[in-house]
């Protein structure tokens, strides 16, 4: 009898134990999914290099100049490099900084890139105004979806504002501090879902 209940409790802590491995084990699969990884220069470039197949009309498009885009805690979050050819047609091309997006976040054969409206925002706030191109610090940032950002840090003597701008397509209108700091809390937990797959084609060998 004693045998028999010796058993039975051995049996209910080893299918306890057997429980607790799965969850255990559910769960790091589950943070290993979520975990979003820096990726190298050199892994970015190959991705923006594949972009170039869809300028297929284009005679021989090439990458040129490349701008870091930053999250709200200063991390690089995409790249953009612009894309010229023979005949002097531009766009360009933004990739994603980690592995948290699909490697390939927008193309576009448009000359006004949001570097571009970022730079002539500075060049409209000068004109007109007590401020010069030195007065004001303006940061790239982008987090997530279609749009992207300006952080612009506007010097008065010893006093500073900020603000904020979001740029889509050829529109741009000043958002404030609280708007941006939503989308950084959703980009911030948001992972697309086949992030990681996609970009096992673009990692370079050491």
């Amino acid at each position: 009898m004693d045998k028999k209940k010796t058993l039975k409790a051995a049996m209910v802590i080893f299918l306890v134990l057997l429980i607790i491995y799965f969850v255990i084990k559910l769960f790091s699969q589950a943070e290993s999914k979520q975990e979003v990884i820096p990726m190298p220069i050199q892994s970015v470039k190959k991705a923006a290099e594949a972009s170039l197949s869809s300028f297929e009309e284009w005679r021989g498009p090439t990458l040129k100049e490349r701008y870091t885009f930053y999250d709200l805690n200063k991390q690089p979050s995409a790249y953009l490099y612009n894309i010229s050819d023979y005949y002097g047609r531009a766009g360009y091309v933004t990739i994603s900084a980690t592995t948290k997006l699909e490697p390939i976040i927008e193309v576009s054969n448009s000359e006004v890139t949001p570097v571009a409206k970022i730079i002539e925002l500075v060049n409209d706030i000068t004109l007109g105004t007590i401020y010069d191109a030195s007065d004001i610090k303006a940061e790239y940032l982008y987090l997530g979806g279609t749009e992207y950002y300006a952080k612009l840090t506007l010097r008065e003597g010893s006093n500073t504002t900020v603000k904020y701008y979001q740029i889509q397509g050829d529109s741009t209108s000043e958002v404030n501090e609280t708007f941006v700091n939503e989308k950084q809390k959703f980009f911030s937990t948001y992972k697309e879902e086949h992030a990681d797959e996609k970009w096992l084609e673009f990692v370079v060998q050491p």
